[in-house]
């Protein structure tokens, strides 16, 4: 959907209304398309929340990450305090070539984050490198 068809979407209208809207109907044609057992029905106001779930494993890049992730919705914003169910942190790196070797100890590193060949290719190239 473009962002003009998403502004489109009037969030405070009643969810009868709202689903009867020729936006909200082509959203619900591209969820069905991936899921055709959605209901084709959508609370509005479930639009505007930080939701928080795990991918399912599909995708060589969800298998290698295996983690979950927010799905932010309409305006939606994670306020430096946190949320309900979530903590926000801030840590200040001071050695990060250090951590980051520590991390690849570990298998955690560009290529195993983010796979393909070209990922593959520069840790290959990196580990490598004259020093």
């Amino acid at each position: 959907m473009t962002d003009d068809e998403k502004n489109e979407m009037n969030l405070s209208l009643e969810k009868m209304a709202f689903n009867k809207e020729p936006v909200v109907k082509k959203l619900l044609h591209f969820i069905k398309g991936e899921k055709p057992y959605f209901e084709g029905r959508i609370e509005p106001q479930d639009l505007q929340k930080i939701v928080f779930v795990r991918a399912r494993h599909t995708h060589e890049r969800m298998v290698s990450q295996s983690g979950a992730f927010l799905l932010f919705g309409k305006d939606a914003i994670l306020p430096e305090t946190g949320h309900s169910s979530i903590k926000v942190s801030r840590i200040r790196i001071q050695n990060k070539p250090q951590i980051l070797a520590q991390l690849a100890k570990l298998n955690i590193k560009a290529s195993t984050i983010y796979p393909g060949i070209e990922k593959a290719a520069s840790d290959i190239a990196k580990k490598h490198e004259l020093n």
